[in-house]
């Protein structure tokens, strides 16, 4: 079996695997910090105003 040239392109498309240092740090942390932090990044994103075309915009420009 071997993957087409299609295939192949679709990969180097593909994001990588969740991992590093934030990640690692964020599952270590207890659900109810989690769920203030996400309250909390809900509340800065609608004082940021971004919605979905924001979404690959630097912090700096918007």
């Amino acid at each position: 079996m071997q993957l087409s040239v299609e295939g192949q392109q679709r990969l180097k498309k593909a994001p990588l695997p969740f991992a590093g240092v934030l990640p690692n740090a964020l599952s270590s942390m207890d659900e109810q910090t989690l769920a203030r932090m996400e309250q909390d990044l809900g509340t800065l994103i609608a004082i940021l105003a971004a919605d979905k075309d924001s979404a690959n915009t630097p912090l700096a420009e918007l």
